[in-house]
């Protein structure tokens, strides 16, 4: 058909595309890697997962329609006539493949320990057998990681045309199951550190721009109480955590976006609690702080706290990538600044926050036992609930100083003004696929 009108002249002539500066290559393109904000975004516009579910908690299908409880069996079923970026049909198959290979990744095995089986039940139903019902299946089933593929192709809004250290390509898909994309590409195009960080379009011509501010998550700093570092000691904890706390009121002369924050990670649902009592106490070997290039500022901007009251510390080096995918990386870190991003549902993302293995929080609650309770209780917990048991163990992990809420950052993104309808998805950032642009 494309050659047809080609051959006719029915092609269109210009192309809308929006140009994005970015410092560094996406990570990856794979749904199951994708643990930063920069990949997961990009995975978002290529894959589609079985469901999604909004702010407020609903669920909504994307590529199932529909879903049914039978006992401890979850069955899906799928939309008909959708098709991956190689023109291929979507099938039950496609799905139980995906996700059979999802419950046996090593950074998900421990979230999927329940799945005791995923078949195909004819061409557009697929059964997902647990131990028995579990009420934090389907929300896992909404988040990024679940995105379904095949050979890394997706079925989304856009498809990846193009993935070298210059340049990423997004362009639009055509046979996309929902609403076509009114852009043409998106456009990633690799600059140095002094670059202009405006977005671009193929038909600027002003060179007018405006700016939005949107929620770009929060900064902590994680005291891990590794068998025989300085942190076992809850006064060692407390001790640093009071140090924080001081300081934290003059985050933004460091970070200018970035705005203190003593009550924790849960929004307006979280709360200001007094400050854990105890003495100073004598640290007589250094504290491993790890750094990275991300929070690199912030981090000696809290040494110097440590500086100034005799604390020995010792830097170690870990890469961005290698922050996210290494996990062993903990085993050796006493304290580490963390950003996190958090997708729209808060009540999921908190929980995806403390049980991904790719988080911190994960690698770090291999040495705290009682954690192990507490995240047993979601799957036993109906999701509606879920909010309550997040106050409970934040508080926990505050109160005992292994989390130390520091700041709440902004994101600001200019653009220039003939890009219209503009409207944040998930992760904060432009939803492209609603984006157009104007003559």
């Amino acid at each position: 058909m494309r050659k047809l009108e080609q051959k006719f002249g029915y092609t269109q002539e210009s192309s809308d595309a929006l140009l994005i500066p970015r410092r560094r290559p996406f990570l990856t393109t794979d749904p199951l890697d994708a643990a930063d904000i920069h990949s997961a975004h990009l995975v978002q516009n290529v894959f589609s997962r079985l469901f999604a579910i909004d702010a407020d908690g609903k669920l909504q299908g994307e590529l199932a329609h529909h879903y049914a409880w039978n006992g401890p069996v979850l069955s899906l079923y799928l939309r008909k006539d959708v098709r991956f970026h190689d023109g291929s049909l979507l099938t039950s198959k496609d799905v139980t493949k995906s996700l059979r290979k999802l419950v046996a990744y090593p950074a998900y095995a421990r979230s999927y320990r329940h799945v005791e089986h995923i078949q195909s039940n004819g061409p557009y139903q697929v059964d997902i057998t647990l131990d028995q019902r579990r009420h934090s299946l389907l929300p896992k089933l909404a988040t990024i990681h679940t995105s379904i593929g095949k050979d890394n192709v997706g079925t989304g809004p856009f498809q990846l045309t193009q993935n070298d250290p210059k340049k990423t390509i997004l362009s639009a898909f055509p046979s996309y199951y929902g609403i076509r994309a009114l852009l043409d590409r998106i456009e990633f195009i690799q600059m140095p550190d002094a670059y202009d960080p405006v977005y671009r379009t193929s038909r600027s011509d002003s060179g007018e721009t405006d700016t939005i501010s949107t929620q770009s998550g929060f900064g902590l700093v994680f005291l891990n109480p590794r068998p025989g570092g300085p942190f076992e000691r809850p006064e060692a904890r407390h001790y640093i955590h009071r140090l924080i706390a001081a300081i934290r009121p003059t985050v933004q002369t460091v970070s200018e976006r970035s705005y203190p924050n003593d009550r924790g990670f849960l929004e307006q649902f979280s709360s200001v609690h007094p400050l854990p009592d105890g003495p100073a106490v004598l640290f007589t070997q250094p504290l491993r702080i790890k750094l990275t290039d991300f929070t690199d500022k912030v981090t000696r901007w809290l040494c110097e706290t440590f500086d100034a009251h005799g604390i020995p510390y010792e830097f170690v080096p870990i890469s961005f990538k290698a922050s996210i995918t290494d996990f062993h990386a903990f085993e050796t870190i006493d304290l580490a600044v963390h950003a996190e991003v958090f997708e729209r549902n808060l009540p999921v993302a908190f929980h995806q926050f403390l049980t991904n293995d790719f988080s911190p929080p994960a690698k770090m609650f291999r040495q705290m036992p009682e954690m192990e309770t507490w995240i047993d209780r979601y799957d036993e917990t109906p999701f509606e609930d879920w909010m309550r048991l997040h106050q409970t163990v934040e508080r926990h992990l505050i109160d005992s100083s292994y989390f130390i809420p520091l700041y709440d950052d902004t994101r600001i993104i200019p653009f220039p003004i003939e890009l219209q309808n503009i409207t944040i998805d998930s992760f904060g950032y432009f939803d492209f696929s609603k984006l157009w642009i104007s003559s």
